[in-house]
């Protein structure tokens, strides 16, 4: 028998596997499909621009940065404008019988003192604020009157100036100097140069003034407002507890003015010092001193 005989097959070598490796990849697909493939690819990325930019299109049309503003919150109180106000021509503030007009001034939800609060230093921190003069009950806390509380201060000042004069008040008599109700007017306007408000108001007999004869700027045009009873909520939940500029009886101190918390707590029985400390010593010093003393 013939023996078998065995040839030995070459083996690819490591640097063959790696020119193989690297052999450019053919593509096998004809030359029409080729172009499909790369039409259809283009028809995508045209066809997307155009969505992006119909839906850029149609979101400039409806969408109104102005609104989105609306919900956005205050920055200490956390107040959105969310609360739709009617323009109208008169409410009971500017009622010409004087009964009706001082039941609606002296309303507590626009007690100027609504608004002093104390706010502990770490809030203060957070919030970017000035330190300010310390709160007898607390030393940790400092006094702040809210800017509205201030401006309402304002025209309270006005009315009652106003009043008196109109009432024939003499001039050594009357509640405010003729600087102070400067001063207020000095604040009102740099508020509203603030603001300044661009909301257009309409003229003529139209819309609510359709039916009068004397018909005033905008009446019945609906703002966004804060609203004002959470801002005194959160005032009060913060409160320092202070009145401002009414009668507390005689033989009282601007110490004494602190001792009127909205929720009849009585802090000045547990006042302490910013190291938690008894404060004795702080109300001692209050005491004889005139810094507790607030002025508008």
């Amino acid at each position: 028998m013939k023996k078998a005989s065995y040839t030995q097959v070459p083996q690819a070598t490591s640097n063959d596997e790696s020119q193989e490796l690297h052999q450019p990849h053919l593509d096998c697909r004809s030359p029409a499909k080729r172009r499909s493939t790369t039409a259809l690819q283009i028809a995508i990325f045209f066809a997307s621009c155009s969505a992006i930019v119909n839906c850029v299109f149609l979101y400039q049309q409806h969408y109104r940065p102005w609104q989105l503003l609306h919900g956005l919150p205050s920055r200490y109180a956390q107040l959105p404008r969310n609360v739709p106000v009617e323009y109208v021509r008169s409410t009971d503030y500017g009622s010409l019988n004087r009964t009706i007009q001082d039941a609606a001034w002296n309303d507590p939800e626009v007690d100027p003192s609504v608004g002093f609060v104390a706010l502990h230093d770490q809030l203060v921190m957070d919030l970017d604020l000035p330190r300010s003069q310390r709160w007898p009950w607390d030393s940790s806390k400092g006094v702040y009157g809210l800017q509205a509380s201030h401006e309402l201060h304002c025209l309270h000042t006005f009315r009652l100036a106003y009043n008196e004069y109109h009432d024939g008040v003499k001039k050594e008599d009357q509640s405010y100097t003729y600087g102070h109700v400067m001063h207020c007017l000095n604040i009102l306007l740099q508020t509203v140069m603030c603001n300044a408000d661009d909301t257009p108001l309409y003229f003529g007999r139209l819309h609510a003034n359709v039916d009068t004869t004397n018909p005033r700027a905008g009446i019945g045009s609906i703002r966004m407002c804060r609203d004002w009873k959470a801002l005194n909520a959160w005032s009060r939940s913060h409160s320092a507890c202070y009145v401002f500029e009414r009668d507390i009886g005689e033989n009282r101190t601007e110490f004494d003015r602190y001792k009127f918390c909205p929720d009849g707590s009585q802090p000045w029985l547990k006042s302490k010092n910013s190291d938690g400390s008894d404060g004795k010593d702080l109300k001692e010093r209050y005491m004889t001193t005139s810094s507790l003393k607030i002025s508008n």
